[in-house]
């Protein structure tokens, strides 16, 4: 039986919708449910071929670090959908405890001199598995960043774009700086652009590392958006809609 409000299915025996709350009626002569269920359908179908990064299904929100990794594994080299603050965040935590910290770790013991053939091989051991793990989660870790970016609703290409034609474009823009200062202030182009270039370049990054941390702290957007269903968040057992629909006994 399907809703005549919302187009929800519901069991047969039911009285009032599952998804509304409004009363169901015992006959449907022209078929309501159905057609808002093959409307559903036909824009789903639009949707996923207008977007392949459209994901239907909304994921919860990892409550614990080790879910957290366990998401990032699994989606290891996907950038569908979307990614919320808190999965992005313990993300970075476990870069941190397993790579960051074990690196730093190995190389005081390394350095350190007391039982020093013990300590350097003890040291260069955690170092290289340290090492391992950062090769192992490049890739997750640009994936996570891509969907963070796809919960506020911007592609993450174009962080990739500007890092590589950043560069480019620098020493380009540098070269006619350079042209220009010697053909009107007779400076040397080879003395004005290594200097000019390096300086946009870190401007150029300056600008990326702005615009990347705005993006990691900035909350998702609210509702689906062009990646999809937003991940989700814990309801307040207060909600009235969760709440079962009153049934009038009068």
């Amino acid at each position: 039986m399907y809703c005549l409000n919302c187009g929800a299915e519901n069991h047969e025996e039911s009285i009032f919708c599952t998804n509304c709350g409004a009363k169901l009626e015992t006959t449907n002569p022209f078929g309501v449910g159905t057609q808002f269920i093959e409307n559903r359908a036909s824009r789903r179908s639009l949707n996923r071929s207008l977007n392949s990064d459209f994901v239907e299904v909304s994921e919860p929100v990892p409550q614990t670090l080790g879910a957290a990794v366990k998401v990032c594994f699994r989606k290891y080299a996907s950038s569908r959908g979307r990614a919320s603050r808190r999965e992005f965040w313990f993300w970075q935590l476990y870069c941190l405890l397993t790579i960051v910290l074990p690196i730093a770790v190995g190389v005081v013991m390394i350095s350190s001199s007391l039982w020093e053939d013990v300590t350097t091989l003890a040291g260069t051991i955690v170092v290289a598995l340290a090492v391992l793990n950062l090769l192992i989660c490049i890739l997750p870790s640009v994936m996570v960043f891509f969907r963070r970016l796809h919960d506020c609703n911007s592609q993450g290409l174009w962080i990739l774009a500007f890092m590589f034609l950043g560069p480019m474009t620098s020493g380009f823009v540098a070269a006619i700086v350079g042209l220009c200062l010697e053909l009107l202030l007779g400076y040397n182009p080879n003395d004005v652009t290594p200097p000019v270039a390096v300086a946009l370049v870190l401007v150029s990054y300056a600008l990326l590392f702005v615009a990347g941390l705005y993006y990691i702290l900035a909350p998702g957007t609210d509702g689906p958006n062009r990646f999809g269903l937003p991940p989700k968040r814990e309801k307040a057992a207060s909600n009235e809609h969760d709440l079962p629909p009153v049934i009038d006994q009068k």
